[in-house]
Formats: structure tokens, sequence, C-alpha cells
């Protein structure tokens, strides 16, 4: 497993974009909740994660990358993860969240006798 602090990762690997989308968001809110607080407050109360574990199909299938096991999201692709990692980390870029990530691996699994619906797949949740 994988730890991966969403403030660092957006200072390393992908700098000034969570500052242009707490802008883009920012601007999206009524005048008199136009400021980072507001907005800060708003994300607290909203649980972003468990809204899209609700959208996302419940198994693995043809017509989607992404699934979940309502717990997590599981991923096709290390790539496909990589892309949802940016994504939360764009979406959470004003709160201090840790993503957790890995891997589902079939020789791993079978040595375990713990094969299942998630064997093959990556994996994302959030903490």
């Amino acid at each position: 497993m994988q730890l991966i602090n969403a403030d660092s990762l957006i200072l390393e690997n992908q700098p000034g974009k969570g500052e242009n989308n707490f802008r883009c968001a920012r601007n999206m809110l009524p005048a008199e909740q136009d400021n980072r607080n507001s907005y800060q407050e708003e994300c607290e109360t909203t649980d972003l994660f468990s809204e899209i574990l609700k959208a996302l199909p419940k198994t693995p299938g043809e017509c989607s990358d992404y699934w979940t096991n309502k717990d997590i999201i599981l991923c096709s692709s290390e790539e496909k993860m990589c892309a949802l990692i940016s994504f939360l980390t764009d979406l959470y870029s004003i709160r201090n969240i840790n993503i957790l990530t890995g891997y589902y691996d079939p020789d791993e699994d079978e040595k375990s006798g713990e094969v299942d619906e998630c064997t093959g797949f990556w994996y994302v949740d959030i903490e």
C-alpha cells in the first residue's frame, strides 16, 4: 500500500494547479461566500468521495474503467489510477487528505486464498 499526501502531490507534480482550481471553484460560489474559508467549510461538510462512490458502477464491467465495492474506487489500470489521483488531488486541493493506493495482485491473492472480484484491479481510497 502506498500513502500519498495530496498536498505534496500538488506541490511536487502539479505546481500551481491546485491554486487555479481553487480560483475556478471559488468563482462558482455566491458573492457573500466568495472567500477561501467559506469554500473550505463547504468542502468539509460535503463528503464528495462518498458521492463519487454512489455514482460508480458496483461491479467491474466493460462500460467503465472505474467501479466501486462501496468502500474504495477500483481502476482497470495503473494509468487510470494515476488519472483518478490527479482528479482527487485537484478536487480536494484545499483540504489535507491522504490518498491510499494499491494493487490487488493476482499471484499474491492466489497464494493467500483471497481471490475475489477486486483481484487484478488498482484501488484508490482517501482518509
